[in-house]
């Protein structure tokens, strides 16, 4: 028992110590913190290197996309996490990793791979944020960059996302508390934009201190949704103005409606109450849904349509403080056509 209790109490102990470590922000006490790792992990892997090539090969991979160096005075890229693959149209291949000498080191940052031959031979690691080395990132006060995913839109264009760390701003995880930063790309990775901030909302979960970043990972690539693209691009030009607002949303709300009165198979009830505001009058009426192509049969789809009305409802109620009273007026009578119609459907 009293070894038990020994071995519980050294346990938490050293866990006590490791999650005080990682809520340090001084930049110096954390290279002390990881010197001792680092040297040992550098160590171990120069003896494994000789091997390296053969053991990334062992199990016959489709494809090998890196084998670290191991110099990490040029690069820290004996820690490789958080490895995604993606593609683009025109046959190459990208991927993007969190690489580090140790994980959670001043070195970490965002590494991103190429292939021009669909994955036959991959270009060197390209360091898109944060630090290459452990000197640079004590030299700028530990500014990692972690846990980076990418988009890449129907142009072609490469979005990347990670979590930016601000040094000295540090919740309970120096390698979680950042940031939401995004680059991106319009050459298949050859130059990049310059880094910007996406807003993200706070949760009960991060520090009470509004001036420390939130805490967050974003483990997987994104999946792209049709509806969620168009809602994406209206979201966008919502913010770029004031008119890029209005006419961005109108349409938004009008392709919605059609697309949700399609869904139905008819056009709105016109029985609208005095008190509520009709659609306007040049909102597209579709008789049904779109014929199928081999068949030329159309097609209800009550289900999609109580989607759409619901993705409406969710608009209204997240923009009701930043409408005008037309806006209002105009969400609300789509609402109450689309309701009408739905429920006239399902009886």
């Amino acid at each position: 028992m009293k070894t038990t209790i020994a071995v519980s109490l050294a346990f938490f102990t050293a866990l006590s110590s490791f999650l005080s470590a990682q809520q340090n922000p001084d930049a110096e006490t954390w290279r002390k913190e990881y010197e001792g790792r680092i040297k040992h992990v550098v160590e171990s892997r120069t003896k494994q290197k000789p091997n390296f090539e053969a053991d990334a090969r062992f199990s016959k991979p489709d494809y090998v996309v890196f084998v670290p160096k191991v110099e990490p005075d040029k690069l820290g890229d004996t820690y490789n996490d958080h490895f995604l693959v993606f593609d683009k149209p025109n046959g190459k291949l990208f991927a993007l990793c969190c690489q580090a000498s140790v994980e959670g080191a001043l070195d970490q940052h965002v590494a991103f791979f190429r292939s021009t031959d669909k994955g036959k031979t991959w270009e060197k690691p390209r360091v898109l944020a944060g630090n290459r080395t452990v000197a640079e990132g004590l030299s700028n006060g530990g500014a990692i960059a972690s846990w980076a995913f990418p988009l890449v839109s129907k142009s072609g264009r490469i979005y990347v996302l990670y979590n930016q760390f601000i040094p000295g701003k540090v919740s309970t995880n120096r390698q979680h508390t950042g940031l939401m930063a995004g680059i991106y790309s319009d050459d298949d990775g050859e130059t990049w934009s310059k880094p910007e901030t996406i807003p993200m909302p706070r949760t009960s979960n991060d520090s009470a201190d509004p001036s420390i970043p939130p805490e967050w990972v974003v483990w997987q690539k994104p999946l792209r949704l049709v509806l969620a693209t168009h809602l994406r691009k209206m979201l966008r030009r919502i913010e770029r103005s004031n008119i890029m607002k209005k006419i961005s949303l109108i349409l938004a709300l009008v392709l919605l409606a059609v697309f949700a009165l399609a869904a139905c198979g008819g056009a709105a009830s016109s029985a609208a109450p005095a008190s509520t505001p009709a659609a306007p009058a040049s909102t597209p009426e579709p008789a049904s849904t779109a014929p199928e192509p081999e068949t030329g049969a159309t097609q209800e789809n009550l289900l999609m349509a109580q989607h759409t009305i619901d993705v409406l409802t969710m608009l209204r109620d997240k923009t009701k403080t930043g409408l005008d009273e037309e806006e209002s007026r105009l969400l609300e009578g789509l609402l109450y056509e689309l309701r009408m119609k739905y429920v006239l459907k399902t009886k």
